[in-house]
């Protein structure tokens, strides 16, 4: 049976297509970068939990330069690495 107001499927103009695929892209980088910005604040709460006493979000500038400086000088490689290895093994 069929109904006289089917219209089968049509696919869209590359255009919409076009957009459709971008939306998703900009989903999964979305994603993306919001598990790798939980995983940088599980780390940091771990390992330095007086941080967040110090700056309300973890991921300001400021914050981001205290790691940054603090990487440079040398003091946070042993606990980072202790930290991405006890993340991949468990």
């Amino acid at each position: 049976m069929r109904d006289g107001d089917f219209t089968p499927l049509q696919p869209g103009n590359p255009e919409s297509e076009q957009l459709k695929l971008l939306c998703r892209q900009r989903r999964f980088v979305s994603l993306k970068l919001t598990n790798a910005k939980r995983r940088l604040t599980g780390l940091i709460d771990r390992n330095f939990p007086e941080f967040s006493r110090h700056f309300k979000d973890n991921h300001s500038k400021a914050a981001q330069a205290v790691l940054k400086e603090a990487r440079a000088r040398g003091l946070l490689a042993g606990f980072l690495c202790a930290g991405l290895r006890a993340c991949s093994s468990g």
